[in-house]
């Protein structure tokens, strides 16, 4: 995370910092639903945590630009997250692993190494 606010103006390691943590979640669901019921119980706790914040989101301040023409898109984007991550619980049975783990680890560690590059 300390790096992803370091990194706040390159919206290739936001994109890839985005999909490194989609799937940190996404395994840890897993883990902490190694029983089918408790699928359930994870997939509505999410919905009541999501539904409890999301009409407390600070608005956007109107000094940022293109902060409005964004912020709607971004609620949408955030919404569907969270559908298909609920959706993945109660649909799904445990999964085991993340399919092509090794291939994303090393296309991840292809990606910083060459935004390492170019910022350094």
């Amino acid at each position: 995370m300390g790096a992803r606010a370091l990194m706040f103006f390159n919206p290739a390691f936001q994109i890839v910092a985005r999909a490194m943590a989609r799937d940190a979640e996404l395994r840890a669901d897993d883990r902490a639903c190694e029983r089918p019921d408790e699928r359930l119980a994870l997939a509505s706790a999410l919905l009541k945590l999501y539904r409890a914040t999301e009409g407390r989101a600070p608005a956007a301040r109107r000094t940022l630009p293109l902060a409005g023409a964004f912020s709607g898109p971004l609620r949408r984007a955030r919404a569907g997250d969270m559908e298909a991550r609920c959706r993945r619980l109660i649909e799904a049975g445990p999964s085991g692993r993340l399919p092509f783990l090794a291939p994303r680890l090393a296309l991840t560690a292809g990606a910083l190494a060459t935004m390492l590059f170019f910022v350094t």
